[in-house]
């Protein structure tokens, strides 16, 4: 089984930077404010993924 550990996004839709996510086996949880870009990591991985926007 795949196991993608880590989420890296650069200069990604609203996100300015750098942004490193770790992601554990098992449940990782992803918790933010409204507009924190919580949802960019998630489209981002649809998008290496070769997948549409989670929106």
């Amino acid at each position: 089984m795949v196991h993608v550990k880590r989420a890296e996004l650069t200069n990604f839709k609203s996100c300015g930077g750098t942004t490193s996510v770790p992601l554990l086996p098992g449940f990782t949880v992803i918790s933010g404010r409204n507009g924190s870009g919580k949802s960019h990591i998630l489209d981002g991985l649809l998008f290496c993924l070769g997948l549409s926007s989670s929106r």
